[in-house]
């Protein structure tokens, strides 16, 4: 009894040992943050690198085979790099030199990247954390049980976009009675520029009725400032009300890596904040609450 009792011992210890080992060898894809890319505009003559981000290190990785395209209105550079991941760990790279007649204000950014295993293969890949200053997406996945792979494409446009700032709501007039017509205005104190669509939504929210209004416009069309205009009813009747304002850019170009910050105007009320919410959009908001 006391002999198969150890064997059993021996037994569980051996698969614990060899879980662990196993375990222990088991490739790690890395992440991608993104593409940073050097200068933001390019001119003719420039040096340009662009660079593919990791966020984090991948291990036991025998080989990775780096694939490169940048395409511009006139012409196309391209690099294959193959290292020794686990060797040389450092962020892949493609260094080009704009010709003197350069022309062009966009260049497709393709980039790809095949991983061979140097142990067992990975169920799953991290993912990407968003790096400050970059652009773009680049996804790994375990392609097979031999190799993994990861790709990304990213335009990029020198003409960068610039979101509005806002000085406040002007509310006309300040003291709301029965039947009156009442215009509420998000002031710019700052006009955007390179944004396709605004998506602007307006919520007033009296004591017994609530205003809404939705409106779509294209932004380098039509900067005015947005407003709603309201009716209140016969039997209006409260002294406050709560205005919501929210806004949402489409960009046209570069996205903007930040926001000018409002100043707030004479006869003005609250304040509006836009901010770069992502690589494809911008956004603004403002809540005030008007007694009078």
């Amino acid at each position: 009894m006391k002999s198969w009792v150890g064997w059993a011992c021996l037994g569980v210890a051996f698969l614990t040992l060899n879980a662990c080992e196993e375990d222990e060898h088991v490739c790690t894809l890395p992440a991608f943050a993104g593409f940073r890319i050097e200068p933001l505009v390019w001119n003719p003559g420039d040096s340009v690198t662009i660079t593919a981000v990791q966020s984090s290190l991948g291990n036991l990785l025998f080989k990775a085979e780096y694939q490169w395209r940048v395409e511009c209105q006139d012409t196309t550079f391209s690099k294959d790099d193959d290292v020794v991941y686990d060797a040389d760990k450092s962020d892949p790279y493609i260094g080009i030199r704009l010709p003197s007649d350069f022309t062009g204000n966009r260049a497709v950014i393709r980039f790809s990247v095949q991983y061979s295993y140097s142990a067992t293969a990975p169920t799953s890949a991290p993912a990407g954390i968003r790096g400050e200053g970059l652009y773009g997406s680049i996804t790994t996945l375990p392609a097979s049980q031999l190799l993994g792979s990861g790709s990304g494409t990213y335009t990029h446009s020198w003409y960068v976009c610039t979101l509005p700032a806002f000085a406040g709501f002007r509310i006309e007039p300040l003291v709301w009675n029965p039947g009156d017509s009442v215009t509420i205005t998000a002031v710019q104190s700052s006009l955007g520029n390179l944004l396709f669509k605004a998506e602007y939504q307006w919520r007033v929210e009296c004591q017994d009725t609530t205003f809404s209004k939705d409106d779509d416009v294209v932004y380098d069309a039509d900067k005015s400032d947005p407003y709603i205009g309201i009716r209140l009813p016969s039997d209006f009747t409260g002294n406050r009300a709560v205005i919501r304002f929210s806004v949402q850019y489409s960009y046209s170009a570069t996205a903007p890596t930040s926001a000018p910050a409002g100043i707030r105007g004479e006869g003005l009320y609250g304040s509006i904040t836009t901010l770069p919410a992502s690589q494809l959009w911008g956004s603004g908001s403002g809540t005030y609450t008007h007694s009078w």
